[in-house]
């Protein structure tokens, strides 16, 4: 079980790092630099590897490898320099606790 999370998890920060470096190169236009949502792109990844892996033939191993790229590479979020708030602390801090978001 650790061998293969550990295997997405480094198939998706490859992933990642290949489209950040396009997207470096793509997006200047923007207010804020960008950069990709790692916890969503773990979860794609981890969806759609397995289908990856058994498929025997290698168009189509390139085909879903891509549309995953595609797929990751859409989820991004803007780095906001300086950006934080101060932490509610006290009774009303856990009345709408969000700390179990999903991911994917």
């Amino acid at each position: 079980m650790y061998v293969v999370r550990s295997f997405a998890q480094e198939v998706a920060e490859d992933i990642i790092r290949d489209a950040e470096a396009e997207l470096d190169e793509k997006e200047k236009h923007r207010k804020h630099k960008m950069m990709i949502n790692r916890t969503l792109s773990i979860g794609i990844l981890k969806n759609d590897l397995i289908y990856i892996l058994l498929e025997t033939d290698a168009r189509k191993q390139d085909e879903l490898f891509q549309q995953i790229y595609e797929d990751i590479s859409k989820n991004l979020v803007p780095i906001r320099p300086e950006r934080h708030y101060r932490r509610t602390k006290g009774q009303m801090a856990g009345k709408y606790s969000n700390t179990h978001k999903r991911a994917y």
